[in-house]
């Protein structure tokens, strides 16, 4: 967890834009909204509500 927050300081500090989105994984929960488990439907409500989430 430590390296990837390491990572993702610097890529903000670099970044000259504001970053909306991370994907980080191709799960079948993340792609697949008709799949069993699918979180897509709060994800997509934790967007339109502004909340941070982890996925």
């Amino acid at each position: 967890m430590a390296v990837f927050r390491e990572f993702s300081l610097r890529l903000i500090a670099a970044f000259p834009h504001k970053i909306h989105t991370v994907v980080t994984d191709n799960g079948t929960q993340f792609i697949t909204p008709s799949a069993s488990g699918s979180t897509t439907p709060l994800v997509k409500e934790a967007i339109a509500s502004g909340e941070m989430f982890q996925a």
